[in-house]
């Protein structure tokens, strides 16, 4: 969004709170697990078709992009803060060291035979998906839809009865909206909410940097609603790390040929930006899509159900 305005016409009673304006919806720490040596990526833009060079600062963020409004009702003043934006970037610390120890483990550990460590992944799928704008009309259509009680919070009065009109009335306001992707991450992983489900997620390791990082990275087989971020999906957490979620037991590694189709698959699903730690990489998956286009409509899908079962079906 652009810098929020006010109506000249509407007398302002209330300062705005704002000391940001960067706003990244695809997190810095989880970007510098995909940059090169020179902690860059090569970002390119699907819109424009233009390649760039940057560091994960300049990448995949939107100006005021969570600053938020409250609204008068009375007088229409709207009061514009950045606040969700520090609630996300404090989640984002918490998960920053975690997923720095996870990409410093390799195939011989089993990584994903902590429960800590599968929370905190699921965590950060949930926290990414909910905060991207190839997302915001899911997530607009979940706050409207769902009650606050399924998603794990609420309003409560003293004696402890909730209190729905005022969880309602939370629904409309713009601020609160900013802050669901967080609020939602959370609260998915309370004892109420998360699927017991640990034993269906593992980890594949590659030697190099393939899988490219994009504004919608997580790959599910199907959504229906925020617990299709915890089963049958793949994400990767790092250029050389891919995180499973799938039962029974699982394959020892996947073919190069179908590391590059995914990446083809998650360029498809972006809605504008795709980085690579290498350019040439990049340019090859590029060349890629574009035989793959030449084949007709309906490709994608195709591609998608033979990728998610090269990955996910049993060994």
């Amino acid at each position: 969004m652009s810098l929020p305005e006010h109506d000249p016409a509407i007398p302002r009673t209330m300062k705005d709170e704002i000391s940001t304006s960067n706003h990244h919806y695809i997190p810095r720490f989880y970007l510098r697990g995909f940059t090169n040596d020179e902690g860059l990526l090569y970002l390119y833009d699907k819109r424009t078709g233009h390649i760039k060079v940057t560091g994960p600062g300049g990448a995949f963020f939107e100006i005021h992009g969570n600053t938020g409004f409250l609204q008068r009702k009375e007088t229409g003043e709207k009061h514009w803060t950045d606040m969700a934006e520090h609630l996300l970037a404090g989640l984002d610390t918490s998960l920053a060291g975690c997923l720095a120890i996870i990409r410093d483990t390799n195939a011989k550990m089993n990584v994903m035979g902590s429960p800590v460590v599968i929370a905190v992944v699921k965590q950060l799928i949930h926290f990414l998906y909910w905060r991207t704008p190839s997302n915001k009309a899911k997530l607009d259509r979940l706050l409207a839809t769902v009650p606050f009680k399924d998603l794990g919070f609420g309003i409560f009065s003293k004696n402890r009865k909730r209190q729905r009109e005022a969880e309602q009335l939370l629904a409309t306001i713009d601020v609160w909206r900013k802050c669901a992707p967080a609020l939602i991450a959370t609260a998915r992983h309370l004892s109420n909410y998360r699927q017991d489900n640990n034993a269906d997620w593992g980890i594949y390791y590659g030697e190099e940097n393939h899988y490219l990082v994009t504004d919608n990275p997580v790959l599910l087989t199907s959504y229906t609603g925020p617990e299709s971020l915890e089963k049958d999906l793949l994400f990767p957490l790092a250029g050389n790390m891919l995180a499973i979620s799938r039962p029974g037991s699982k394959k020892h590694g996947v073919d190069l040929e179908y590391r590059e189709k995914l990446d083809i698959v998650l360029f498809q699903q972006a809605e504008r930006y795709v980085a690579s730690s290498k350019k040439g990489y990049l340019l090859h998956i590029l060349e890629n899509v574009a035989e793959y286009s030449r084949n007709g409509n309906g490709w994608e899908e195709q591609l998608k159900a033979e990728v998610l079962g090269a990955f996910l079906t049993q060994e």
